[in-house]
This record gives C-alpha cells, sequence and structure tokens, in this order.
C-alpha cells in the first residue's frame, strides 16, 4: 500500500489543509535557480557567438531573414540530427527586440526559461510530498539546479534547445497520464510531443514513452480496455517512429562504436552524479525504481501525479540511451546534465514515500538511517560534480571568452588572418578560422554582431530598418539585459531569505496530523 499511502493521501488532502501552499517557496527556488545562473552568467558569459551559433544564427538564420528569404523550411531544417524550430523562433524574436545579434541576452533568456521549469517540476511533485518535509525538498531542488552542473547550456545563448525539450517533454507526460484517447487532453499531449521533436532529436523518443506509460496503465486497470485506447497507444507508436525516420544520423566519430561502448556511456550518464563509482547508477536511482514498481503494482487513477513520476522515469531512460548511442564519446557533456539531473529530485520523492510506507518502528528506523545516508551521498556527489566539473569548465568557457573576444576584434579591426588561424583550441570561437573569416567579412554580419565586438564601421542602422521593429526597443532591452546582469546577488538573496521566510512559517505550523 506505499504509494497510496505516500501519494494518495497527500493529494487527497482537504482543500484547507492544501491552503496557503508554498508559494513563497516556490517564489525562492525561481530566485536562486536563476539568481545563480545570471551571476554565473555575468562573470562568464561571453558577447562572441559561440562555435554552433555562427552558421545556425548568423548565416542561416538572419541573413535570409533580414533578406526576406527566411522560409518555414528553413526553420524546420535539421541542424546536425536536430529540429531547433522553437531556438529560431526565439532567437529572431529576440532578435527583433535586441536590435542585434546578442548571445548575452540569449543566455539570460534561456536562464529564465530553466528556472520556470525547475519550479514548475517542484510545484508538481509538491502534492505527492508530506508539508513537514517540503522544505527539504525545494533547498535540495535548489542545490541541485543551482550549482553550474550545465554550466555549458547556461553559457551559450544557443542551447535554449535542451530547456525546450524538457518543458514539453514533461507537459506531454502530465497530459497522455490523464486524458482519455483523442480527448482534447490527449491532443495537447500529443501536440507537447511535436513540440518537444522540434527541439530537440530526442524529442522523437517521447510519443514512444507515452505509449509506453498508456499500455501501463491500461495493464494496471487504470486506463479503460478498449479499442479507441489501443488505438491511440499504436498512433502514438507510429508518429515516434515517423519522427525517428525523420532524423539524420548521428555523426558516426562521437556515437558509439559497439555495445561495450554504447553500456559505458548509458551507465556513466545515468549514475550522475555518482558517475565513476561502481554500482552508481543503483546507489543513484534504487528509490526511483523501486518507486516506480510500486507505482504499477498498487496503481494510483490516472490524474495522480505518481504517473508523472512513472512517466518521467521511462522518459530518462529513452534520453539517456539516446545520448549514450549518439553522444557516446562526450555522453557526459555538461549540456547533457541538465536533462538527467531531474531524476534527481524524482528520486527523493520517492524516498519520501519509502519512508512514509513503513508502519513498523524498527524498519522505520533502519529505513531512516538509510535515507539519511543516501541523501548525504548524493548532496556531497553532487556539491563535488558542481564545484570541481560545473565551476572548473565554467571558469574554462569564461577564459576562452576573453580569448576569442580579442582575437576577433583583432580580426574585424585588420582583417589579418593571422588573427584567427594557428591558434589553440577554442582560442577562436569557431573550429574553421576560414569560415570564420569568411562570415566576419560579410557586411551584414559584422552590422548586427553586438555592440561589444562590433566595428565602428559597420551599419547597424541599416539592419535594423530591415527588421520588424525598427529597432526601436533596442535601448530599453540593452538597459534591461545591464540591470539583470547586475542583480545576480539580489536575486540570490532574495530567493534565500524566500527560503528562509517559509521555513520559518513552517516550524511554526502543525504536522499534517493525516500523515506518519
Amino acid at each position: 500500500m506505499l504509494v497510496q499511502d505516500s501519494a494518495a493521501a497527500t493529494e487527497a488532502q482537504p482543500a484547507a489543509a492544501q491552503a496557503g501552499g508554498p508559494w513563497l517557496a516556490l517564489a525562492g527556488l525561481f530566485l536562486i535557480v536563476f539568481g545563480t545562473k545570471v551571476l554565473l552568467i555575468a562573470a562568464f558569459g561571453s558577447p562572441v557567438p559561440y562555435w554552433d551559433q555562427w552558421d545556425a544564427e548568423a548565416a542561416n538564420l538572419f541573413v535570409p531573414y533580414l533578406d526576406g528569404h527566411l522560409s518555414l523550411s528553413s526553420l524546420i531544417e535539421p541542424h546536425n540530427e536536430h529540429r531547433i524550430l522553437l531556438t529560431r523562433l526565439m532567437a529572431l524574436v529576440l532578435f527583433e527586440l535586441a536590435g542585434e545579434w546578442d548571445p548575452i541576452l540569449e543566455m539570460l533568456l534561456n536562464a529564465v526559461i530553466h528556472a520556470a521549469f525547475v519550479t514548475g517540476l517542484a510545484w508538481l511533485l509538491l502534492p505527492l510530498i508530506d508539508a513537514s518535509r517540503r522544505m527539504v525538498f525545494l533547498a535540495f531542488m535548489a542545490l541541485a539546479f543551482g550549482l553550474p552542473i550545465g554550466w555549458e547550456n547556461t553559457l551559450a545563448g544557443f542551447q535554449s534547445q535542451f530547456y525546450f525539450l524538457l518543458i514539453f517533454s514533461t507537459l506531454m507526460l502530465l497530459a497522455l497520464a490523464r486524458a482519455t484517447a483523442f480527448s482534447p487532453g490527449w491532443f495537447a499531449g500529443v501536440a507537447s510531443a511535436i513540440a518537444a521533436f522540434f527541439s530537440l532529436a530526442s524529442g522523437a523518443l517521447g510519443p514512444l514513452t507515452g505509449a509506453a506509460l498508456a499500455a501501463a496503465q491500461i495493464a494496471t486497470g487504470v486506463r479503460s480496455r478498449n479499442s479507441r485506447e489501443v488505438f491511440a497507444i499504436i498512433l502514438l507508436i507510429a508518429i515516434a517512429v515517423v519522427m525517428v525516420r525523420s532524423v539524420p544520423l548521428a555523426a558516426t566519430e562521437i556515437s558509439a562504436k559497439g555495445p561495450a561502448d554504447f553500456v559505458h556511456a548509458a551507465l556513466a550518464i545515468a549514475s550522475v552524479p555518482l558517475h565513476g563509482i561502481p554500482g552508481g547508477v543503483i546507489l543513484a536511482h534504487l528509490p526511483l525504481g523501486w518507486f516506480v514498481l510500486r507505482a504499477v503494482r498498487v496503481p494510483l487513477p490516472a490524474r495522480s501525479r505518481t504517473w508523472l513520476i512513472v512517466g518521467l522515469a521511462g522518459w530518462l531512460v529513452a534520453q539517456v540511451l539516446s545520448v549514450a548511442y549518439s553522444r557516446a564519446a562526450g555522453a557526459l557533456s555538461a549540456r547533457y546534465l541538465d536533462i538527467v539531473l531531474i531524476a534527481l529530485p524524482l528520486d527523493l520523492v520517492a524516498l519520501f514515500a519509502i519512508l512514509d510506507s513503513s508502519t513498523r518502528q524498527r524498519l522505520g528506523a533502519w529505513l531512516t538511517a538509510a535515507a539519511s545516508t543516501w541523501v548525504f551521498v548524493i548532496v556531497t556527489a553532487t556539491i563535488v560534480v558542481g564545484y570541481h566539473e560545473g565551476w572548473s569548465g565554467a571558469l574554462g568557457r569564461g577564459r576562452d571568452g576573453v580569448i576569442q573576444q580579442q582575437n576577433v576584434m583583432a580580426y574585424l579591426a585588420s582583417g589579418d588572418m593571422a588573427a584567427l588561424v594557428n591558434k589553440p583550441m577554442l582560442a577562436i570561437p569557431y573550429p574553421s578560422p576560414q569560415r570564420l573569416a569568411d562570415l566576419l567579412s560579410n557586411s551584414m554580419v559584422r552590422a548586427m554582431l553586438p555592440d561589444a565586438i562590433r566595428p565602428a564601421d559597420a551599419d547597424i542602422n541599416g539592419v535594423r530598418q530591415r527588421t520588424l521593429l525598427k529597432g526601436r526597443f533596442a535601448q530599453i532591452v540593452g538597459r534591461l539585459k545591464s540591470g539583470v546582469l547586475l542583480s545576480g546577488p539580489a536575486l540570490l538573496g532574495a530567493g534565500l531569505a524566500a527560503m528562509f521566510a517559509f521555513s520559518v512559517g513552517r516550524a511554526g505550523s502543525p504536522r499534517n496530523p493525516s500523515r506518519p
């Protein structure tokens, strides 16, 4: 009866018990995550566009847009193996608002999006947690997502696709778990799955996860066993097949070279933050695995958010396998860690459920000791990864950004290829010096460059006259960006204060009498 005791009891609390929910703490969580990202961007963010941005944004998006040749097919055509429609649309909106190409502005909006996702995920999971434990849970999330573990996504304006994947995949699972086949909610889930696919290629696995979730609900009697539901599952699988078949083959130099390479990469990324520790994947995610098994053995109604955890667990497995196959050589790259990190709050919810299931005093004491050990190990490992891998990676990116800015500005001033060639790796912001020189020599690209590196003779006004907004919001956006970059300490302080105020308020509230 564990899932019923831990989830159903919480979700069935009367409205009075739910009144005055932890909105203050949720606001604090948002401010902490956003504030730490702002601090990282202010310290290490570079105004110089980085790597894929030069082709994906300048050459293939902004220049065609300004020339009036941008088409829908251009917006959905693959970038590597991804169809990054949402990222391209967001880049165009920011380009219009800023009146220039501004990677720092892109980073800041990405930070808002990710912080909003983390806060939304916490809000979705809170009904499964006893009120007395919610502060611990929110503090855990603030730590996991406030540390710069996914620094690559934070310090690159071109990484919003990872956050869009997380958002729309979660919305997809939430909708498909609750809705009957072909209802408005079901179609909303399918639309979310399509949006996830137009974020990253691995979004193609979303409908397959949704189909597996619906099948599990049918098998456990939660969902009606009729031809309509079965046909909906078949249709989701067909959508997934169409999506997967439209994904170009991954680059062979970084994909798995064989079964051993694939398994090694999968275990490594699934073990985060305990990667490198034998049995790390089991230790890290044993609570979640146990929770899923119990959820399908003692099923709750489809509207229970327990099914969201079950769906996200399956989705995470699919994402891990996708990364291990297509990016085995760089499976532990920081940009993929923002995806797998969401397993940690799911594990903590599962751990709370395990504790709440104990009815015998001796067993309860043993479980409490084991749970405390798990939390200590995971928190310690998360801090270690955040510092040794996250902080050092961000520091290196900041140093590279300064050098790249110097070399790009030197070329823009002189036109001398010596500023770009025969340089150490990452001393210039693009792998090909000649291609970078060609782009920097394009008058339109030179004119749209960020103000920090734009040549004095570049015609930024000419670029703005080709846009819809004509640059009329450029100054406002510029001031807003500068203000946000300076507000990191205040945002972080306000978030910590909100968390503290919530914890003090909880300390004075009686424990929920309906829970053990």
